[in-house]
């Protein structure tokens, strides 16, 4: 590298002389800034400014190493959002999987239904499976369907007429399970008796403390008391389903129950008060449902009894 001053110790020129990057202009810029500091007291001026700026830059540039760090790719950190957009994002998530969740149980799970018919109505009504369901004044059911079974409630008197879809259709009462595959029959709860009324089809009758069912055709009438079915008995149809047409009927029934069922049917109290008469069994058919006090007293000329009103009812003696 001949452009070294010539007073430049010889070591340092084998020095830059082994740096084979360095230009012309480079050289000649080291060689000055030797003069500058071997002549410390009378310091050159320099004529060209740039000169100077591109001499310290060069010298810069060769002798100052770049830390490893800054050869990397730089690191760019993500935008940061505004808090409240990720709650506001997070909220609507969490919304919209309730509701999907919600949407799921409420249609994986059987609902109950209830129907009931009020004092002087006879209500009808479509069951979700097709089959239909008459209720008499007071009488109430609550009927849950299941992917494997039908099931009804029932308080007080119902008319059923069953759709045949494969399900088992049972009928339950306080003391007593009707188990029925497509057919037409009637249940009445009355005092602490189940009684049931096969109109078609084929009914299983069996009390909560029976180990087997019965069986009941049409035409046949059972009773369950006591938790266990009494012995089917023949029975005419169309007579005990006349309530149905707006009539009345009772076949055989002690007086203490039929004045039980007078109370769910007209919402009046009505008090026993003649012990004798629990054991009397009354027999009553109308075409049309009289009223309380008729019924009444067609009832104690057949028990040899009184009635008295009292208050908003009456007694029995």
């Amino acid at each position: 590298m001949s452009n070294l001053p010539s007073k430049m110790p010889e070591n340092l020129k084998g020095a830059l002389s082994e740096w084979p990057e360095l230009s012309a202009e480079e050289g000649a810029d080291l060689g000055l800034l030797w003069q500058i500091t071997e002549k410390a007291d009378v310091s050159p001026r320099f004529n060209d400014a740039t000169q100077e700026a591109r001499m310290w830059a060069a010298i810069a540039q060769k002798t100052i190493a770049q830390p490893e760090a800054s050869k990397r790719p730089a690191f760019v950190r993500p935008m940061m959002r505004n808090p409240w957009v990720y709650g506001f994002v997070a909220s609507l998530v969490f919304l919209v999987v309730s509701v999907m969740l919600f949407r799921m149980t409420q249609s994986e799970t059987p609902k109950e239904l209830m129907f009931l018919a009020k004092v002087g109505e006879i209500r009808i009504e479509k069951l979700p499976d097709g089959s239909q369901v008459t209720l008499n004044s007071g009488s109430e059911i609550r009927f849950l369907q299941t992917d494997d079974h039908r099931k009804a409630v029932l308080k007080g008197e119902a008319f059923f007429e069953v759709l045949h879809n494969g399900k088992p259709f049972s009928v339950e009462t306080f003391n007593a399970n009707v188990r029925v595959m497509g057919t037409r029959f009637n249940v009445r709860t009355i005092g602490a008796k189940t009684q049931v009324v096969l109109e078609s089809g084929k009914v299983a009758l069996a009390g909560n403390q029976d180990e087997e069912a019965r069986l009941l055709l049409p035409g046949q009438w059972a009773e369950v008391a006591g938790g266990k079915v009494e012995d089917p008995q023949n029975v005419e149809v169309k007579t005990e389903l006349s309530w149905m047409n707006g009539g009345f009927a009772m076949t055989n029934v002690v007086v203490k129950d039929f004045v039980a069922h007078l109370v769910q049917l007209y919402d009046r109290p009505i008090f026993v008060e003649n012990k004798r008469l629990g054991s009397i069994a009354i027999t009553l058919h109308y075409a049309q449902r009289p009223v309380l006090e008729s019924l009444l007293a067609d009832l104690c000329a057949s028990a040899s009894c009184q009635v008295l009103p009292q208050r908003n009812g009456f007694v029995l003696r």
